[in-house]
């Protein structure tokens, strides 16, 4: 009885061993983002999941960093897509005491999952401005924000899928 009692301790504590290290090992697979999310400029930011979409969270002041939400081909008409937007703020805005925090551009990037369009849209673009004209980079987004909004994969720039989405 007691040779049995031992073996079953010793079982149970593998079969524990090996459960934990299984959940350790285990990636959150988030919809709204394709891959993995975007980076987070600081470690303290805060990623936030709701229903509908992903977004990184500035604790102290509450503003978004970058949201990410995936768009159904059913409601497009195109296959599946996903979104990043946010706000670009420059080293400059964010010194000067009177527009300390405010966005001088917004970015928006579409992706197939092989392919990016990417548009920045200046903050101080008329309502009824032509969005054909703020086709921009995936590159040159990254680079104003400093981060990396798709880390993990390689997409290229596409005309052909700013064409697919109703711009030309």
């Amino acid at each position: 009885m007691q040779f049995t009692h031992k073996f079953s301790i010793q079982w149970v504590s593998v079969c524990l061993l090996l459960t934990a290290a299984t959940i350790s090992a285990q990636e959150i697979n988030i919809s709204h983002c394709l891959g993995s999310c975007p980076d987070v400029s600081r470690p303290t930011n805060e990623v936030t999941l709701h229903h509908v979409f992903a977004a990184a969270v500035i604790p102290e002041t509450g503003e978004v960093e970058w949201v990410a939400y995936r768009v159904l081909p059913e409601s497009v008409g195109v296959a599946s897509l996903y979104v990043v937007t946010g706000p670009v703020v420059s080293r400059q805005s964010v010194g000067r005491d009177s527009e300390s925090g405010r966005a001088d551009a917004f970015f928006k990037v579409v992706s197939d999952g092989k392919r990016v369009a990417a548009f920045q849209f200046d903050a101080n673009l008329p309502p009824h401005a032509h969005f054909c004209g703020q086709v921009s980079s995936l590159a040159e987004i990254e680079g104003q924000i400093s981060l990396a909004l798709f880390p993990d994969l390689e997409l290229s720039d596409s005309s052909e899928l700013v064409v697919a989405l109703g711009y030309s």
